[in-house]
This record gives C-alpha cells, sequence and structure tokens, in this order.
C-alpha cells in the first residue's frame, strides 16, 4: 500500500514538473509573440514579471477562474496592480487564441511617492559603475522615462554639445534633446561599448531591485523599499515645479 502511494506521490510529482515546463515554455513563446507585435521591451518584462508573479502565487496560466482566484487574494496588491496584472494575463490568453470574462480593477490615481534627496543619493552610492550612472544624474538629472533613458546609444551622445538625444520617447512622449552635465557625459563615456544600447533594461532592474533590498536592510530605513524607476522621473517633477 505504501509503494502504491509512493508511485502516485511520484507521478503527481512529474505530471506538475511538466505542466510547469510546459508553461514557462509558453511565456517564452508569449515574449516573442509581443516582440513580432511590436510591443517595447518595458512593456514585455513588465507582462513576463506579472505573469510569473501569478505563477508563483499558485495560478494556473492555463485555467483563467484559477487566476481570478489568485488575483482576488492579492491583500498587498493596490487595484492597480491588480488591473496591470489582469491586462498582462489578457494578452497572453490574446497569444494563446483565448478569452477569458476578466474581472473589473479600477486603477485609482494617488500622489506618488516623493523620497528626499538624500535618500536617493543613499540609494545611488550603493549602486555600481553601469547602475550609477543609470540613476545619478541619469535618470535623476534629465528626468527622462526610464524607458526613454535605456534605449539611449552612443550615437545618441554629443560629447561637445553635453546633450543627450531622446529618439526612442515612451507612448504620450516626444522626441526631444536634453543639456546635460558634463559629469554625465564623462560617466556615459566610461560605459559606452560602441553597441546598439548602453544599458541592458532587464539587467538593470534586477540589479537595482536587490541594491534596493539590501541597502534598505543595511541603513534600516523601509523608505527605500518604495523607491522604483520612475520614482526618479516624479522627484526630478517635484524639484522642477518647485524651482521654478
Amino acid at each position: 500500500m505504501a509503494k502504491v502511494e509512493t508511485r502516485n506521490q511520484e507521478n503527481l510529482t512529474r505530471e506538475g514538473t511538466t505542466q510547469t515546463v510546459d508553461i514557462k515554455g509558453k511565456i517564452v513563446e508569449f515574449a516573442f509573440w509581443m516582440q513580432k507585435q511590436g510591443y517595447k521591451e518595458s512593456t514585455i518584462q513588465g507582462r513576463m514579471v506579472r505573469l510569473d508573479a501569478l505563477m508563483k502565487r499558485g495560478a494556473i496560466l492555463s485555467d483563467p477562474e484559477s487566476v481570478k482566484k489568485t488575483i482576488a487574494l492579492q491583500r498587498t496588491w493596490s487595484d492597480g496592480t491588480k488591473a496591470n496584472v489582469v491586462d498582462a494575463y489578457s494578452c497572453f490568453l490574446e497569444k494563446e487564441g483565448l478569452t477569458w470574462n476578466p474581472p473589473r480593477y479600477t486603477r485609482l490615481e494617488t500622489i506618488p511617492f516623493i523620497p528626499s534627496e538624500a535618500e536617493l543619493n543613499q540609494l545611488i552610492g550603493s549602486c555600481g559603475k553601469v547602475l550609477s550612472t543609470f540613476f545619478f544624474q541619469g535618470l535623476k538629472e534629465t528626468g527622462a522615462d526610464p524607458g526613454e533613458l535605456a534605449a539611449i546609444t552612443d550615437r545618441d551622445i554629443n560629447k561637445e554639445a553635453r546633450t543627450i538625444t531622446i529618439n526612442h520617447p515612451v507612448k504620450g512622449h516626444r522626441p526631444r534633446i536634453l543639456t546635460v552635465s558634463a559629469e554625465l557625459i564623462r560617466r556615459l563615456e566610461s560605459i559606452t561599448k560602441n553597441s546598439d544600447r548602453i544599458f541592458n533594461d532587464s539587467i538593470l532592474r534586477r540589479a537595482f531591485y536587490y541594491k534596493r533590498k539590501t541597502t534598505a536592510k543595511k541603513l534600516a530605513n523601509p523608505r527605500l523599499l518604495e523607491i522604483t524607476f520612475i520614482t526618479f522621473r516624479h522627484w526630478f517633477g517635484t524639484t522642477e515645479y518647485h524651482r521654478t
């Protein structure tokens, strides 16, 4: 009897592993599909992260009702976060040629978290050369959207004029030329690889989240955990508003 139960358990484990491998393969296919559909890299990465979060919380992506239940049970997710997860899963189903009756979550407009400049500098100071360049005088100095700055190439940098050209604006923004400091130009030159992009958005995000977590713990400042990529743009806009 014990042997039968053990064998059944092994079969269930094997089936669960197979299902996990299959769905992960579909998520990879989903990423390629979004690329072909013309989605921006930041959108692709964001939707991949949200699908991964669903799986980690026990959702079965092949079962819309399971996904609905998993989303509903997330007490720490805001309605805006839930709406973003619903959008990601709806896009996944579109690729699979399936539909569902999505739950309705309303994104509430709230005042964004604005850290002090000292807190931003604490986080920047804990980062390495590339990551600190992206933030220090990058996002912090230009106020550019993270996706826009991550897309610049060495051809977009004009050392003599001290400008950066934003040739890949995000939705709703326009291409523009930003005047920057000599220090930012120097930092960018030190990491320029003479390739398509200076920064790798997905690597930057992973490194940032790790540094944010370790720095918040080291400095015993949980407010640092609330800082995201877009926080630098919010901080820039707020300081510009008060300055002008």
